[in-house]
């Protein structure tokens, strides 16, 4: 069923921790879901990222993320290894580690000297 496939959902039992996701059920030990979880909140957070404006898509916010943060958006562009990153102040080129490619949902990436 394809909208089986759609649904994501969890539910603790027994100790364990049920997900379903992509059409598939999943148990998670709940040791591990608190270790990821103490993991994401020890992330750094981004500042600075504005508002969704209402009624706004999700191109239109990348480009005004992208301004808001004095960086590039690289929105649905493929990246290839050894290109060249970074905002309107300084570039930096990455090295490149292999041949492949990358397609990036977005990229904002802010190199300051």
């Amino acid at each position: 069923m394809p909208i089986y496939r759609c649904i994501v959902y969890q539910v603790e039992v027994e100790n364990a921790l049920y997900v379903l996701s992509g059409g598939q059920w999943f148990r998670v030990d709940l040791a591990y879901k608190e270790q990821v979880y103490a993991d994401v909140e020890a992330l750094s957070r981004l500042e600075g990222l504005p508002d969704a404006d209402a009624g706004s898509n999700d191109d239109a916010y990348n480009v005004k993320a992208a301004v808001a943060l004095a960086s590039l958006c690289l929105d649905k562009k493929l990246v290839y290894d050894g290109c060249i990153l970074g905002s309107s102040d300084t570039l930096r080129t990455l090295p490149s580690s292999s041949e492949h490619q990358t397609s990036l949902s977005c990229v904002w990436l802010a190199v300051r000297s």
